[in-house]
């Protein structure tokens, strides 16, 4: 399913075009994702959103005259990365003696230009530079491992679209994954997930990790449209080159996640980034699909959204490897940390728990045994037996806006994946995972063979009618189905 990606800026001050928002919301009703990112960019910063995303057009709002002054260089940046072929629009108060400062854009829109024409015109500019994409499919694996950024992008659009040759792109870097540290980072709406992943990030990168980022924003159910806006959020790490960032937007899939990140995920693996964090949509207590993608889910609640009882509700609690108590400047932070930490407690009565004990088990005289192995584990997580060894989720508090607490969120997380690591349960969950991959895979391929197959000959239409009527049941068609595709073979058609 393609969807055009559109990258939107303000050179000139917050707010200053309220028609720059009119035209997003129109663009988003036509079925566009729409990227936004930090009021008042540097053409730097633009330019490396436009990789990352791998968008199809960039809008740019401008206010004067020295606004206008940055688009040549923005233009330059383009040209030095090879993306001269994305179209550059500009528009807003655009002073006629700052016209021919935007020579070489594909469009200048002004006070007087309608939204449906504008929309009109970005469609047409989209639409005539298609072409560019056809070979990217080209190549890729060998550029991905070379770490060029660009070749990434573009993988993980031919992925998000189901394009040829996204299965055997894939393919060619299996073998490159399974090195990455996956964190999920959840929780309901205004907690202020986004600014949370950006000091994460910002401490990843100050330990010199490699770090990417996936953030995922729910698609309109009637117009497929998506404002894709974590990057607003998310500036100050974003100045920083050696990150990456890519926006999916859901597309109608449940669970917080988009359908496609699970591949691109593997992308980013396989390009060498050792963290990746990635925030869900945040839509409630229902997201818990993340934690069969993350070795670390990343739990964020703020004081005063609900009662204590809320703290005890199934679901979403109970996928926690940390617990995040974000705006802890607030008053009752302190109340919620509590009732998360009792509710911790009451989950692990009888197990061992996590002993955070630094030291190393003593009389080890440096040398690692079977049993100074033993008895490192008991002393760190109560047992050595791997069935019994529990961690127990800590709960940190942190002022996200004010990079408090980010450090200690960090050194949780990587306590976390020590224990993986120790526990046995990294190559366990390495092999659940490849389970849930095979299975998921198998799913779609079936589903594929049972339904395109009959769809195209009209057989399927057939026993949809048939059911329609009451003449067959629905067990029984999808009996019928299930017999003709396997008697069909998988690479046979009626």
């Amino acid at each position: 399913m393609t969807k055009a990606r559109i990258l939107t800026a303000e050179f000139g001050p917050e707010g200053h075009d309220r028609g720059a928002r009119l035209i997003t919301r129109v663009l988003m009703e036509a079925g566009c994702e729409v990227i936004c990112i930090d009021v008042r960019p540097t053409p730097e910063a633009l330019v490396n959103a436009a990789l990352q995303e791998d968008v199809d057009l960039v809008g740019v709002s401008t206010f004067s005259e020295s606004d206008l002054a940055l688009v040549p260089r923005v233009l330059e940046l383009f040209r030095e990365r090879q993306m001269s072929d994305v179209p550059v629009v500009v528009g807003g108060m655009v002073p006629d003696a700052g016209k021919p400062g935007a020579t070489g854009v594909a469009a200048v829109f002004d006070t007087g230009s309608g939204a449906a024409e504008i929309a009109r015109i970005v469609r047409d500019l989209i639409v005539a530079g298609a072409d560019r994409n056809e070979e990217r499919a080209m190549r890729l694996a060998e550029r991905i491992a070379a770490g060029d950024h660009r070749a990434l992008a573009r993988a993980i659009t031919l992925v998000e679209n189901e394009e040829p040759g996204a299965r055997e792109l894939l393919r060619s870097l299996y073998r490159r994954t399974g090195h990455a540290h996956v964190c999920g980072i959840t929780g309901p709406p205004g907690t202020g997930k986004s600014t949370l992943v950006q000091g994460l990030a910002i401490a990843f990168r100050l330990q010199k990790k490699q770090v990417a980022i996936v953030a995922v924003d729910p698609s309109s159910p009637f117009t497929g449209g998506a404002l894709l806006g974590d990057r607003i959020r998310m500036g100050r790490a974003l100045d920083d080159p050696g990150l990456f960032m890519r926006s999916l937007a859901s597309r109608g899939h449940l669970g917080g996640l988009s359908v496609a990140t699970a591949d691109v995920i593997a992308l980013l693996d396989a390009a060498g980034f050792e963290i990746i964090l990635v925030e869900t949509v945040g839509a409630g207590q229902s997201e818990i699909e993340i934690m069969r993608l993350a070795q670390t889910t990343v739990v964020v609640a703020v004081p005063g959204l609900g009662d204590d009882i809320q703290a005890d509700k199934a679901g979403i609690m109970e996928i926690a490897d940390l617990f995040v108590v974000n705006k802890a400047d607030r008053d009752g932070a302190s109340r919620t940390a509590n009732d998360l930490g009792a509710m911790v407690d009451l989950g692990h009565m009888g197990k061992p728990g996590l002993n955070r004990w630094d030291s190393p088990p003593q009389g080890s005289g440096g040398r690692v045994t079977a049993r100074v192995a033993k008895t490192h584990l008991i002393a760190r997580y109560g047992s050595a037996e791997p069935g019994k060894i529990s961690w127990r989720p800590p709960v940190v508090k942190t002022v996200a806006t004010e990079d408090k607490g980010t450090e200690e969120a960090v050194g949780r997380i990587l306590e976390h994946r020590t224990f993986l690591a120790e526990s046995g349960r990294w190559q366990s969950r390495l092999r659940q995972d490849a389970e849930e991959r095979v299975r998921h895979l198998v799913s779609a391929l079936a589903s594929r063979n049972f339904f395109d197959v009959p769809r195209s000959s009209g057989a399927l239409e057939r026993i949809l009618d048939a059911v329609t009527s009451r003449q067959l049941d629905p067990y029984a068609a999808a009996e019928k189905i299930l017999a003709d595709a396997t008697s069909r073979g998988p690479d046979e058609s009626d």
